[in-house]
């Protein structure tokens, strides 16, 4: 009976702390959506008041574009009042302009031929000290060239000439030196057989 009341007792803490555990959530449910309606109570109020003075806005800026485009078509009324007077004096100044500019034209025409034969004949004249220098120039390169030329055959018949009188005391001390080896060779023979004379004499 002990251990029945315990578990008894038991389920009846589980049951207790699971309505507990449900009235908790229950009551955070409830405060997020009455947080969540605030907010969009807040939201609503703002979007209401942001479409109102938008629309005030928009009013205002009615009127004022309304007010600018009267001011705006009195002004074109003036303007073209006076553009047709700076029409008519600008018309007479043009005319007037064109008269001008023709006779500059003639001339400036006139000043542009003599200035372009002045210019072709220099033109000309530059042309002609050019082909002259140039002819100047290539006579000297080749001049110069000739030279260059000239002066390479000599310090390669130098060149060649030392080259063989290199070679040829080369071959100079070469035969030299047979000689010598040569004598020395027969020397040494001629001493041998004195040697063996000697021996044979003597015995």
């Amino acid at each position: 009976e002990k251990q029945e009341r315990e578990e008894q007792e038991r389920i009846e803490k589980e049951r207790q702390e699971r309505e507990e555990q449900e009235r908790i959530e229950k009551d955070r449910q409830e405060q997020e959506r009455t947080e969540k309606e605030r907010q969009e109570r807040e939201e609503q109020e703002r979007l209401d008041k942001e479409r109102q003075d938008r629309e005030e806005q928009e009013r205002v800026e009615k009127e004022r574009q309304e007010q600018e485009r009267l001011a705006k078509e009195q002004q074109e009324v003036e303007k073209e009042k006076l553009l047709q007077e700076e029409r008519e004096e600008q018309e007479r100044l043009e005319k007037e302009r064109q008269e001008r500019e023709e006779k500059e034209r003639i001339e400036k025409e006139k000043q542009e031929r003599e200035e372009q034969e002045r210019i072709e004949k220099e033109k000309q004249e530059r042309e002609e000290q050019r082909q002259e220098r140039e002819e100047q120039e290539r006579i000297e390169k080749e001049r110069q060239n000739q030279e260059r030329l000239e002066k390479e055959r000599q310090e390669k018949e130098e060149q060649e000439r030392l080259e063989k009188e290199r070679q040829e005391r080369e071959e100079q001390e070469r035969l030299e030196k047979e000689r010598e080896e040569r004598e020395e060779q027969e020397r040494i023979e001629k001493e041998k057989q004195e040697r063996e004379e000697q021996e044979r004499i003597e015995k």
